[in-house]
This record gives structure tokens, sequence and C-alpha cells, in this order.
């Protein structure tokens, strides 16, 4: 402490002014900051009850130090700058200094959750990359059938190369790098690696699957593949028919592995955070299930064609070329025929012409008839002839048989079956072969214009050209058959008018037929479990209106409480024929354009209370001349059975402004049945190759208080009540479960 003089300031004491105060001291109330309010006031006025003082400096005052001038400083600015700069880094290294240990646990956890979470990537990305891999065959096989659509084959290379990539991937499994083994032992990654372990199996049965199909590849096809028809199971017009006896055996263990596969792609369980690898088991699980299918199929096929194609001795077919636009039950009267034999899978052509060169056209052929043919020859009252009359009922192996008998009478060979095929069959089978030499025809006929000209152009020759063109049309279109330049896309072609009816078959071994039910190629009326409303049309009068034919059904069907359905079937015929046509399309009668319709409706045997109306006889007095009509039979309504259906028979008259109308009332016992999904009503709607596709609607009520708990696809379920529109080009099966 410093001395003082007695009775003077301490020298340890701060320099005082006048008022006694501290020569550094600041009074409180003298100072103000900005912001402060009451403090003072800025610019020096006295305040209320007090001295007036200087202004306040503008500058902020710290106390003890030099006050900085703050003109070009931004506060918040700063504020941000030291707030950027605070990094994680730093944070980091601030929360180390104050709470280590702490700081050392959560770095520890997080690093293991970083390296579980790659882990757990790198593990289902190699998932998603097998999986990828062991569909490889399975794809192969859907290319494969895609390709037969355009007319290519998979060479047996491309399977063996599917082989080798499920191999590649099954070895990548079993041979896990070390992510892979650490994974197995961390709770939460062991799902992946299980998966990776069933993914195993799946590719060897993948493997498999693939190298059978390169087998298969290899025998038929060789080492090429591709387009034409350069492969060994059909050369020069022949099949290998050798080739073909064990392929059966071939496609069941192709069948055995693909089962196989299926099973070991459906216990792989899934993987969280790739939803494809679901995506790509889904897919590969549809594909295996269709391709399954398919093989079933070509099975079936595998055994027919030996014993067809000839191999234990020839075999004789009766093909009979059917025209829409004159049409008849199973699609057509006849235009055209062949006579043609396979020996040893060696096509030939006996003979073949317009169908008038064989058939009786004046007493028909008097041959024993099945029922379904004889009922409508005794009530049309024709000659049984192969061009009309055993062709109206629609129930192809009644008419094949029929035909074969009537052709064996013609032409004194022995017949194994007939076939029946279209222009449309035709033109599917020559897409890709190029032009027939057809010299009776002015142009080029093809795949593109072949149905145009047999249906309609043919009729608008001279008498003579269309003498000849049925002769030329046909040996030109069978020597293509014999020699394609494309057979893939022949069979295909083929394969495809199948489906439409286009191609019926019927053979007279019961063991040979049994295949083609099988197969699906006998072209028979098939009732269902349920209901079923076919219309079959043949036309009574000459001429070839059904180039312009529109036939229309709306049925009608309300579902009771009990399951029976009531059922109003409304048929419409229209003939909208444009003027000008010759006589060999339309008849010369007035009024111009009529037809004489048949309309039959194919309903279930148990049908009841049937009506029809218009009832009676169709009228005569439509033509001017009324002995036209006196050959055309039958003129009432008719109900008759034919194996499991009953048939409503109704002629009607359309012509050109005048379309005709047919309601068949009648209803149907026990049309619902009840299975563990619910009440389930099936239909089923027969298709009859025409020129043009009939046009169905169908309206389903369903019992009071029902709705539809499921409906095939294309259908509309409005409350009660379920809808259905469409152009009928095949057999349809529709459900409604409610």
């Amino acid at each position: 402490m410093g001395s003082s003089a007695p009775g003077g300031p301490s020298t340890d004491d701060p320099p005082v002014i006048a008022d006694g105060r501290p020569a550094n001291s600041v009074d409180a109330e003298e100072v103000t900051v900005n912001g402060d309010g009451e403090a003072g006031t800025t610019d020096g006025s006295p305040r209320p009850g007090g001295p007036a003082r200087p202004a306040r400096p503008a500058d902020p005052v710290v106390l003890g130090e030099a006050a900085p001038p703050t003109e070009d400083i931004d506060v918040p600015a700063e504020r941000g700058k030291r707030h950027r700069g605070f990094h994680p880094i730093t944070r980091y290294r601030a929360a180390l200094r104050r709470h280590p240990t702490r700081t050392w646990v959560f770095t520890g956890v997080a690093a293991v959750v970083l390296i579980l979470f790659l882990m757990a990537v790198d593990v289902t990305y190699q998932s998603y990359r097998i999986y990828r891999d062991i569909k490889s065959s399975i794809g192969v096989l859907q290319d494969a059938k895609q390709g037969v659509s355009k007319g290519t084959l998979p060479s047996a290379a491309q399977f063996y190369d599917a082989a080798a990539t499920a191999r590649d991937a099954r070895s990548r499994i079993e041979h896990a790098d070390p992510v892979f083994r650490l994974a197995a032992n961390l709770p939460g990654l062991r799902g992946p690696l299980s998966a990776l372990t069933a993914a195993s199996a799946a590719a060897e049965a993948e493997s498999h699957v693939a190298t059978d199909l390169g087998d298969i590849a290899s025998r038929l096809i060789g080492s090429g593949g591709g387009k034409g028809s350069s492969f060994r199971v059909y050369r020069d017009g022949a099949v290998d028919v050798a080739l073909l006896t064990d392929l059966p055996a071939r496609l069941q263990k192709l069948v055995v592995d693909l089962r196989a596969t299926q099973s070991a792609i459906r216990d792989i369980p899934n993987v969280a955070m790739f939803g494809k690898v679901e995506k790509i088991k889904t897919k590969a699980l549809k594909d295996s299930t269709q391709a399954i299918t398919l093989l079933h199929r070509a099975i079936l096929g595998s055994q027919l064609l030996p014993e067809f194609l000839g191999a234990d001795g020839p075999k004789t077919y009766f093909i009979a070329i059917q025209n829409n636009a004159d049409q008849r039950g199973t699609g057509g009267a006849v235009l055209g025929y062949a006579i043609v034999r396979f020996d040893h899978g060696q096509f030939q052509v006996l003979q073949g012409g317009g169908i008038n060169d064989i058939d009786n056209k004046r007493i028909g052929f008097h041959v024993p008839y099945p029922p379904g043919v004889q009922w409508y020859l005794d009530e049309s009252r024709n000659a049984a002839r192969i061009n009309n009359g055993a062709n109206y009922t629609a129930n192809f192996p009644l008419v094949g048989e029929s035909w074969t008998r009537m052709a064996e009478a013609a032409t004194g060979l022995h017949i194994d079956g007939a076939i029946a095929i279209d222009p449309f069959a035709i033109a599917a089978a020559l897409k890709g072969q190029g032009a027939l030499d057809v010299p009776a025809y002015p142009g080029a006929i093809d795949s593109h214009n072949l149905v145009q000209v047999t249906e309609h152009d043919q009729y608008t020759l001279e008498k003579e050209q269309q003498k000849r063109l049925p002769h030329e049309l046909i040996r030109s279109a069978f020597k293509v058959l014999e020699h394609p330049k494309n057979f893939v896309h022949m069979a295909n072609g083929l394969a495809g008018a199948v489906t439409a009816r286009h191609v019926q078959v019927w053979l007279a071994d019961p063991k040979q037929q049994a295949l083609v039910d099988k197969l699906g190629w006998e072209g028979a009326l098939q009732p269902g479990s349920g209901d079923v409303v076919g219309v079959v049309y043949d036309k009574r009068i000459r001429g070839k209106q059904d180039f312009w034919t529109q036939e229309t059904l709306n049925y009608d069907v309300k579902l009771s409480a009990s399951g029976d359905a009531s059922s109003v079937a409304k048929v419409t015929m229209a003939d909208e024929i444009p003027k000008g046509q010759p006589p060999r399309i339309v008849s010369h009668v007035v009024p111009y354009g009529l037809n004489v319709a048949m309309v039959n409706l194919y309903v279930p045997i148990r049908a009841q209370d049937e009506n029809i109306k218009p009832s009676g006889e169709f009228p005569t007095d439509v033509v001017a001349d009324p002995t036209f009509f006196n050959y055309l039979h039958p003129r009432g309504t008719l109900v008759h059975t034919e194996g499991r259906f009953k048939v409503l028979t109704k002629t009607v008259t359309p012509y050109p402004g005048h379309p005709q109308t047919i309601f068949y009332t009648y209803s149907v016992p026990n049309a619902v049945r009840t299975t563990k999904a619910g009440k389930v009503y099936q239909l089923v709607i027969p298709h009859q190759p025409l020129y043009k596709d009939p046009i169905v609607d169908l309206t389903i009520q369903l019992p009071r208080g029902a709705h539809a708990i499921s409906a095939t696809k294309g259908m509309t379920v409005s409350g009660s009540v379920v809808t259905f529109h469409t152009h009928l080009s095949q057999d349809l099966k529709l459900q409604v479960v409610y």
C-alpha cells in the first residue's frame, strides 16, 4: 500500500475531480447505449429534472478501452462468419476436449454401424447380381418363344451360354469373399447370406434347365439356329421323324428340371433394400410357369407328330379349304380340297383342286353319318355333300368323320383323317414365304391379300379364270408348304390359327385323336361347367353375302339366389352389302342382297322353358317370287339336342337396311356353383370362324345384395351388374365370383 499525507488523498486511490468522483469513473445515468431507451437523449437536450449535457457519441463506448469505429463493420455478417467457421471437425474436437469418453463411445458405435451398412449394401448388391444371373436360362426360353413369332430360334450355343452363366452365379456363391463370410456371423446380415445360399440351389437347377434346352436345340436345330428351314429336323420338304422319337422324354426331363428351378427360386427369401430382387423372383416364377405349360403342349405334340407324319407307315389326309364368305357351321362352304400323304416325314400332294372335282352335287354321298350331322341333313332336306350339308353343325369332330368317309367314297383312297383350314390359316402360314404362282389372277397373291382374293376378288374375274384359280392357288400354296422359305415362321402361323378355329383336325385313330383333343386342335364345342351360349350360323342361299355379314350377340342373364339363370340371347344378323356386286357374290333377286340365315343357338342341355321369337315360319313374301323359297328348309323354329348341348334353331332373311333379330329366352338350372372362394358363375362362348368377327355384349345381373369379388379381366363391375364387350375372335371362358 502506498503512503498518504494526513488529510490528503492516498496515493493508491484514483484521482478525483471537483465533484469527488474518480477521474475515470462514469455515471451510469450519463452513459447511454444504442437501444437503451430512457437513459438519455441523443441530441443533448436536457432531461426532465436535469441539466443539459453534450450529445452522446455515435460510437459505442467500451469501458476501460478506446472505442473502435463501427462504420465499416457488419455485425450480422461477422456472426455468420463465426458460425460458418465452426465446422463438424471443430465441433468434434471441442466435444472430445469436453467429453472424451462419451465422444469415443459414440464414435465407435457410428463406425460399427457404418461398416455394417456398407457390408449390407455390398451383400445385397451381390445378391441382386446373382438373382439376375440365375434367371438367365428361363429368359432364354422366353426369348425362344418370342423368336418363334418372328421366325427365328436360338442356337444351342445360346442355351449353353445361359447354363455357364448360371454355373458362374453358383460359383460366386460357393466361393464368397470375406465380406460374405463375415456377414454370416453378424446379426441382421445373415438374411442376405442365407438368401445367397438358397440361390446356390437355384443356380444349380438353372444350369440343368439351360443344358437341357441346349441338348434339345442341338438335336433338332443343329449348331446354327436363326431363320429359315436349314436345320436338322426339317430339310428338303421332309421331317426327320427319327429325331422326334426321343423328344417326349427329353421334354419331360426339361419339365422336371424347370419344376426344381421353380422350387429353388421360390425358397429364396426376400432381401431388404433391393425390391428389384423380389421383382426378378416374381418374373422368373411367372416365366417358368408359362414355360412348363408350353412344354406340356410340346410333349403332346411330340407324341402325336411321329405317327401323324408316317413314322410307322404312310398316312393320308383329306384337307378341306373352307370359304368364310359362304358360311357353314365349321367355318364355311368347302372352296377347294387336297389329298396329302406323309410317309416317314416326307410330304406329298396326291391330288387337289376345286371341290366340285370330287363332290357329288346331285345325290351326295350315301355313307353313315353321326347323329349331329344327320339331323341337319334331315331338316335342311339337302343331299349330303362335302361342300354343303355335312358341315352345318359346328362340332368339327362330327364333320371331320363325315368328310373322311365321303372322301374315301369319292377317291377310292384310304383316308386317315380330315383337316379343315380356311384362307386366314393359309395366309398365316404364308407370312414371310413370298408370293404364290397363280396365273389365273392378274396380280400377285401373298399373305397380305390372300383372304381378300379368295373370299371376294376371285368372283369378279371371268368365268374361265374363276374356274382355274382354285387349282392354281392350291397347287402353288401346297408347293410353298412343302418347301417353305421359313419353316419356323410357317409353323408358328399355323399354330396361331388353331386358337381361332381356322385349323381343325380329326383323326381316325382314337389314340391320335385323344392327343388332338388335349392339344385343342379338334374344333369341338365345349359346354364348360356352368353356362354356355354359342351362335352357329349357316347360310342357306347361294352367293358370298357373308363377306359383309355382321353378327351381334347381346346376352343378358339374371342370377337368382339359388344359383339358377334366366337368360335372354338377342341375335342380330345384318347384311349391309354395297350395290353393284356380280351375280356370283349376290344372287339377282329382289330385294337386293337378300340372305337366308339359319341361326342355331347352342345352350346347356339342361336348359328349359325355351321360347324363340319371332315364332313360326319365316315370311316368304319378302321376295316378289314366292317360289324362290320352295327349296329352303327348315322354315320354322326347332329345338333338338346334340351331344351335351340343346340347340335352338330359327331362320331369318336379312338384307341391306333390314337387319333381322331373334330373341331366345330360356332358363338354366344350377348355373352357379358354390366354392370356398364364393359363388362362381362361369360362361363359355364358343367362336365360329366368320369373315367378320361377331360382336358380343354381355350383361350379368347378380342376385339382390350380392357384389362381385373378382371377375375375368376385361369385365366391368358396377354394383351388382357385370358387363363385357368384345369382338369374338376365339373361344372365351368368363367367370365372376361373388
